[in-house]
């Protein structure tokens, strides 16, 4: 039998996107694994695993010249803010030249390879679109929370996981030998419980859409009891905000189109939820520090040393000049003076300024508003994982960590890949 040539090209091109495909999984298989040999904090696994990744995109691109790739408003809004922080940097660079570059550096980091990296390698894998995105979101839950609960376990029989593998950036156990705080693979509590927000609710809404009750159930379970075990308030009151959110801005509740004064009235409305948190998050967070810091021996942070830091950072910001509040003081700026920051959005108004914190807010508030644009059966849980991931950065400044950039790729590949059955349907 005679083998045409074309065939033997098309067989090589499947296998490489075969290797994409299989890179995807590794990486969202391992998503959570933060700390666990990661030297230094430049090391972290997903950032590896990304790393093989955007290598098989390059050596496709390098076969075959060409890429399957659709860009989106929201390529334009992330790369206008690594222009504004290049140039706030160069305008800055007297200030800590290394420190600046440095964090810019990771700026790019994050970007290229939990963004763009994971969003163009979905457009070139050999799998069906939808599908896979729920394959990987589903292995991704099911690997934070069970490694999670098992780790929360081995610690609560003495067992210490970073006595066997080199954790250099993991936190030390929070919390008293029975009431243990769970972690995982995360630098601590808090972390894990935006790992956990971040598939959770996709995945839940997807078994309960589908009527699959029997895994519903175990899903709903796991998940509750994951936050449980990692008793974050921050994330478990995100995470209620965005569920009660879900339903205010759901087209299907209030059985209408979206409007040209959606946007503006969504605007409106988040900043007013997000400014009613912050009076329930200090009682809240206040209750938890002053009685259960006596039964648990919590050692978290505070909420008065959190509105100590956001206030010192807000007066920095007002003591500025003009041009500084427009443009930021250069990437690198907080951790070069010093400053405890524990919300990074102040970080990006200080480093960033005006135009950056606008730019990270509309990115913020325009994928929210997609969410309602994609598959019926997953946007709510898209909309709930987005807004407590993005609002858990109100009380941390872990932008670094995968999850939700990752949320924001899948989000344009989604919406794309309704686009196209769309138009495969409105086809004369």
């Amino acid at each position: 039998m005679i083998i045409k040539k074309d065939q033997i090209i098309m067989n090589i091109k499947s296998k490489y996107y075969n290797f994409v495909t299989f890179f995807i999984t590794i990486y969202f298989l391992l998503i959570g694994f933060i700390t666990p040999f990661n030297f230094n904090g430049i090391t972290p696994i997903p950032l590896l695993v990304s790393s093989l990744l955007l290598f098989c995109i390059i050596f496709i691109f390098y076969k075959k010249s060409k890429l399957n790739y659709k860009s989106s408003i929201l390529d334009i809004l992330i790369l206008l803010f690594l222009l504004e922080s290049f140039v706030s940097v160069l305008l800055n660079s007297f200030y800590n030249y290394n420190l600046n570059y440095y964090h810019l550096l990771a700026q790019f980091v994050v970007f290229t390879f939990y963004y763009f990296t994971l969003k163009i390698a979905f457009f070139n894998s050999n799998y069906r679109l939808y599908n896979y995105i729920l394959f990987g979101i589903e292995i991704a839950f099911w690997s934070i929370t069970l490694l999670g609960i098992i780790d929360y376990f081995l610690r609560l029989y003495g067992i210490n996981i970073e006595e066997v593998i080199p954790m250099p950036l993991s936190s030390p156990t929070v919390g008293s030998e029975i009431f243990i705080r769970a972690k995982g693979f995360f630098v601590e509590p808090g972390d894990f419980g935006m790992g956990i927000n971040a598939f959770g609710p996709i995945l839940i809404s997807y078994y309960f859409n589908r009527r699959k009750n029997l895994i519903f159930i175990a899903a709903l379970f796991i998940f509750l009891t994951s936050h449980v075990l990692c008793r974050s308030s921050a994330a478990f009151g995100f995470l209620i905000l965005g569920t009660l959110s879900s339903f205010l801005f759901n087209p299907r509740f209030y059985k209408f189109r979206l409007s040209k004064y959606f946007t503006r009235i969504f605007l409106f409305a988040l900043l007013g939820i997000i400014s009613i948190y912050f009076y329930l998050y200090e009682l809240i967070d206040s209750f938890q520090s002053d009685v259960f810091s006596k039964i648990f021996d919590d050692s978290s942070v505070s909420s008065s040393d959190r509105r100590a830091s956001w206030s010192l950072m807000l007066d920095i910001f007002k003591k500025q000049n003009i041009g500084k509040m427009f443009i930021g003081n250069g990437t690198g700026y907080v951790a070069g003076s010093k400053l405890t920051s524990l919300n990074w959005y102040l970080t990006v108004l200080l480093e960033n300024g005006l135009i950056g914190i606008f730019i990270i807010l509309f990115i913020i508030i325009y994928s929210l508003r997609e969410t309602l644009k994609i598959n019926r059966e997953i946007r709510i849980g898209f909309f709930i994982s987005l807004f407590a991931v993005s609002a858990q950065l109100f009380t941390q400044t872990g932008f670094y960590y995968p999850v939700l950039w990752t949320l924001l790729a899948l989000i344009t590949v989604l919406k794309e890949y309704n686009n196209r059955i769309y138009q495969s349907f409105t086809k004369p």
